[in-house]
């Protein structure tokens, strides 16, 4: 199981998108442009999700989390693998008792910083209805828990040199996009 480090905020108007994207490529690379959708499954009325399912480039995720704040840094244990037939995945976990608890959908560019950094500039919604707005997501993958608070530090770093720290969004996008 790996650790996910990862902290967002929000993007609030076009100067801070537009600052944002240019630290980005002065700091990184840029490496696509991306497009996630995303099932969320939980028991029967639940408050909150169990896992997910993630498509993206034509590929399918299972992604279930482990979810602690640090700060205002999540700091999640991930369990992640791929499966290759969606749709019988979801007949399982319908079969397991779980429904869909929402329906997501992630719009990125995704940069490469150094030090296996990545950052995205997502725009995120749900089925039938309007953005929930666009967001900075910075993220760093570590192997070891011992490695997580050199990838809080550098996270951190990278939010205050964009002054964000005033718009950090410690919510789940599927809390907050939740009817």
């Amino acid at each position: 199981m790996r650790i996910e480090v990862e902290m967002k905020a929000w993007l609030k108007t076009e100067e801070e998108i537009e600052t944002a994207r240019e630290y980005l490529k002065k700091h990184g690379k840029f490496l696509k442009k991306s497009v996630k959708d995303d099932i969320y499954f939980a028991k029967p009325n639940a408050e909150t999700f169990d896992f997910r399912i993630r498509e993206v480039d034509g590929k399918y995720f299972v992604t279930e989390k482990k979810r602690k704040l640090v700060g205002k840094m999540e700091q999640n244990e991930e369990l992640e693998f791929e499966v290759s037939d969606k749709e019988a995945f979801i007949a399982l976990t319908k079969n397991l008792g779980y429904v869909v608890f929402l329906r997501k959908t992630k719009k990125s560019e995704v940069y490469e910083l150094e030090d296996r950094i990545t950052a995205e500039i997502t725009t995120v919604g749900a089925a039938n209805l309007q953005p929930l707005g666009t967001f900075l997501e910075i993220e760093k993958l570590c192997e070891r828990e011992e490695e997580s608070g050199k990838a809080r530090k550098e996270i951190q770093k990278i939010f205050q040199e964009l002054d964000l720290e005033k718009n950090i969004e410690t919510r789940q996008y599927a809390v907050m996009l939740k009817p």
